[in-house]
């Protein structure tokens, strides 16, 4: 009798599921009702509401209905129904909500939702809003910009999912504002996404999750990209607010599988996904080209944040990729710290990330797991102070670190690339490149698999030198830079470029190895180094925050012969900015052109500094910066031995003068005004491109001087061979016009190439060579290059225009072989009437 009494009431439920379904009715808009709230009003559970073509200016709310409300893609599968069909909320509240428990066979589809702005405290998300255990589907969407300003927290720009189950399919999401969650906020919920486009939303005022902001929820997003989402604050001081430029998640559960995380921003963590104290995988993904930072040195995690205290949760990667993503402090790839030992990674790939300061790849704790099976690789990061591939801080009282890798970035790595490499045991199969034990060449033209150990077979990039070179205080290197534009554009160099200590870096001459930092990054970022120099090289179209082209500290650094123009500074030291130093000496600088865009007197000069012990300023040319050239201040204002803030310039040309260098602080700051400083217009040749070599007439030729001596130190001493003339010239560029005594120029009647002396030579000589006056108020155009005996161009020595003139150019055969070369002058000038060409043979003996 019990059995069929289950069998009848199994009967009567079919009957009644079929009878419900064949009653349920279509309603069309607008044909059968006049508006979609309407439709929906006259609705009942089962229905399908059909919304023809056009734009409907509502906010309509579900009420409970257990209905499906789509345009004619429903009937059609045709998507350009979804732009056709417009629900636009004309800034009157959000645009659809689901508040009163609709159950899962409930469905929005084929819609653009756009134009919902919330109001403050209606707690609703500015497009659509799930709460109240609402189970529902949303399906082939655009949800556009949309906005929530609901009180402090500003809930889902696009969607706010609160208590509810909810399915999202083929949608985009897209241009959208909030505070928590620009383009969804979840909260004590249950999401499946799949197949989605979030994109180009944002969160601001110390905003958290730019794509998705997420609490106490479980998710699964499947093959889906979250791109372009940014979390910003308007007042970049307040930057390190923000968090989670692509996702922010706290305490969830869930998987990520095949989605792409790329090119989001935030101002300080998680450029990619913040993540705490969440139990998730990520699997076959990619984490591409995210940014943690703010201008002001504040940035971790450029791809991945993660941050974990709780026993049995962590962040599992299997099969990722995690590429080309930017922190300002550390974590370029990804930061991962975790007090609970975590699951191993799996195939994991971190490469081309970058921190300007450490852990280029990935700074983490040694509870990160990278065992022999784990089959991942670390490798071409990059960061300017250490652990440029891995930073790693120890543990739970570990004292050392066993780390298993596929592939790593070179043979022999060392502090540069691991930090600290004394507490770490690294295990590899591979490495990209092989360790450079020597002095190593670049030139634009190169290869970074080429040897780099000569000029004929040089390396492409400074990175990669810096990379590949093996060096210690005993093993002093040059890296040898030849002729030529490095930058992004022309060689795919990467800026900043840092150092490493006991390195010089050495340009050709500094009008023709030229650093080009096309106006996006700062140059030269060499801080807290020892024993270091760079020579012999232009510095131009910089930016930073501090530092426009140089931000540079340590001790015993060297700076001479550098051309530092048209960089751009929001802060201090537009051309070069000196921190927290020992002692920098600057030598024949020319630092012109250069701009702050802070007029605070603190807070500018072409060259800048704070808390430098001990700044020598020698042979230089300062001018033409704004809004000033030279600016000193204290911080911090004593040192641990007990010293001042002392600046010693000397054999200067300084625009306006000691009464325009900006001192600020109290009496910390000493500024030493010694001897042959002058405030002159240097009359730099000019024209397009800007010339920086110093006219004939210029008061800064013969200026400098060879010989200094500050406090027992010897800073410089240059024999006379090493400049034209009776003393050096002030700048960057020697000129190469002979004075007299009495400081006129003896023009010469004819034209006159002179055997070089000495000669033979090792492995410096000096070519002397005439240009007579031959009628023409013009300059003209001279080439000395010299050959090898087949030919083969070795260097060029002058190109440029010059007026008449006797002229002495030295040259360095210090990098080349013995033998006979070939020295050749071609002299055009304007009218043609005085052309004159003639070779010479000269012996280098070694």
């Amino acid at each position: 009798m019990e059995t069929i009494m289950i069998q009848r009431l199994l009967t009567l439920l079919v009957l009644l599921f079929v009878f419900q379904n064949l009653y349920a009715g279509t309603i069309k808009i607008p044909n059968d009702q006049p508006t979609i709230q309407v439709g929906i009003v006259s609705s009942s559970n089962g229905d399908t509401i059909l919304v023809s073509p056009g734009t409907y200016y509502e906010n309509i709310n579900f009420n409970g209905k257990n209905i499906v409300l789509g345009s004619l893609f429903l009937t059609t599968r045709d998507t350009s129904y979804i732009s056709q069909t417009v629900i636009d909320g004309n800034q009157q509240g959000c645009v659809v909500v689901f508040e009163s428990g609709e159950d899962s066979t409930t469905v929005l589809s084929g819609f653009t939702i756009t134009n919902g702005v919330v109001p403050i405290d209606s707690l609703l998300g500015g497009g659509i809003s799930c709460k109240n255990n609402s189970n529902l589907t949303l399906s082939y969407l655009k949800i556009l910009n949309n906005e929530s300003l609901s009180g402090d927290y500003q809930y889902g720009g696009g969607i706010l999912i609160l208590d509810s189950e909810v399915e999202i399919r083929n949608c985009i999401i897209s241009e959208n504002r909030a505070r928590r969650g620009g383009g969804i906020n979840l909260e004590n919920s249950n999401v499946n996404i799949s197949n989605s486009e979030i994109s180009n939303n944002e969160v601001s005022k110390n905003g958290r999750g730019g794509g998705i902001w997420s609490r106490d929820s479980e998710m699964l997003i499947k093959n889906t990209k979250i791109n372009s989402n940014n979390a910003f604050h308007p007042l970049s001081s307040l930057g390190n607010l923000t968090e989670g430029g692509g996702v922010y998640l706290r305490n969830c559960q869930g998987k990520m599988d095949s989605i792409e995380v790329s090119y989001n921003h935030s101002d300080w963590v998680g450029g990619g996904l913040a993540i705490y104290d969440s139990d998730f995988i990520i699997k076959n993904s990619l984490i591409i080209g995210n940014s943690a930072n703010l201008l002001s040195n504040n940035g971790e995690g450029g791809g991945i944040y993660y941050v974990n205290i709780n026993e049995g949760y962590s962040l599992k990667l299997h099969d990722v990729r995690i590429e080309n993503n930017y922190a300002e402090s550390s974590g370029g790839g990804i930061s991962y710290y975790s007090e609970i030992p975590s699951a191993p990674f799996k195939n994991v790939t971190i490469k081309n990330n970058r921190s300007n300061n450490i852990g280029g790849g990935i700074s983490t704790y040694s509870n990160l797991s990278l065992y022999d099976s784990s089959n991942c690789s670390i490798f071409l990061n990059n960061a300017p102070n250490g652990g440029s591939d891995v930073e790693m801080l120890l543990w739970n009282g570990a004292t050392s670190y066993e780390m298993f890798l596929d592939t790593f970035t070179v043979s022999d790595p060392d502090e540069y690339h691991i930090s600290e490499i004394s507490n770490t045991i690294l295990h590899y199969n591979h490495a990209v490149y092989s360790s450079i034990y020597s002095d190593i060449y670049v030139s634009p033209s190169g290869f970074d698999n080429n040897s780099g150990t000569s000029k004929e077979d040089p390396l492409m990039t400074i990175k990669t030198a810096l990379t590949r070179i093996k060096v210690d205080s005993t093993n002093n290197r040059i890296i040898h830079l030849a002729p030529g534009i490095f930058s992004k554009s022309t060689n795919e160099e990467l800026f900043p470029m840092s150092s490493r200590d006991y390195i010089t870096i050495k340009g050709t001459s500094a009008d023709s190895t030229i650093l080009n930092g096309d106006g996006t990054t700062r140059i030269i970022d060499a801080l807290k180094r020892k024993k270091v120099s760079f020579e012999n090289i232009t510095i131009q179209n910089g930016y930073g925050y501090k530092g426009g082209g140089i931000a540079v500290s340590g001790e015993d650094v060297i700076i001479k012969n550098l051309v530092i123009c048209n960089n751009e500074s929001e802060s201090s030291g537009s051309g070069i900015y000196v921190l927290n130093s020992e002692r920098i000496d600057l030598i024949n600088l020319t630092v012109t052109d250069n701009i702050s865009n802070n007029n605070d007197d603190l807070y500018d000069g072409g060259i800048g500094s704070a808390g430098v012990y001990n700044l020598n300023i020698i042979n230089c040319i300062a001018y033409s910066n704004t809004p000033t050239n030279l600016s000193f201040a204290t911080y911090p204002p004593v040192f641990p031995h007990g010293g001042k803030n002392t600046v010693n310039i000397s054999n200067s040309n300084i625009e306006g003068g000691y009464e325009e260098i900006n001192i600020g602080g109290d009496d910390t700051v000493v500024v030493n005004w010694l001897e042959g400083n002058i405030d002159e217009d240097p009359q730099f040749v000019g024209g397009d491109p800007f010339d920086y070599n110093l006219t004939d007439t210029s008061q800064c030729i013969n200026a400098g001087t060879p010989f200094f001596v500050w406090e027992g130190d010897t800073l410089i001493n240059l024999s006379p061979e090493e400049y034209i003339g009776e003393a050096p010239d002030m700048g960057a560029l020697e000129s190469d016009v002979l004075i007299s005594v009495e400081g006129e120029e003896t023009l010469p009647t004819v034209f006159k190439l002179e055997q070089n002396y000495p000669n033979p030579f090792n492995p410096s000589t000096t070519i002397k060579y005439s240009i007579p006056s031959v009628g023409t108020r013009h300059a003209s155009s001279v080439r000395l290059v010299v050959y090898d005996l087949l030919g083969r161009e070795v260097t060029t020595l002058v190109n440029k225009k010059q007026s008449a003139g006797n002229y002495e150019i030295p040259f360095d055969a210090s990098n080349l072989t013995s033998g006979l070369y070939i020295y050749r002058l071609q002299v055009n000038t304007p009218d043609g009437k005085g052309n004159y060409v003639n070779s010479k043979k000269m012996i280098l003996l070694k």
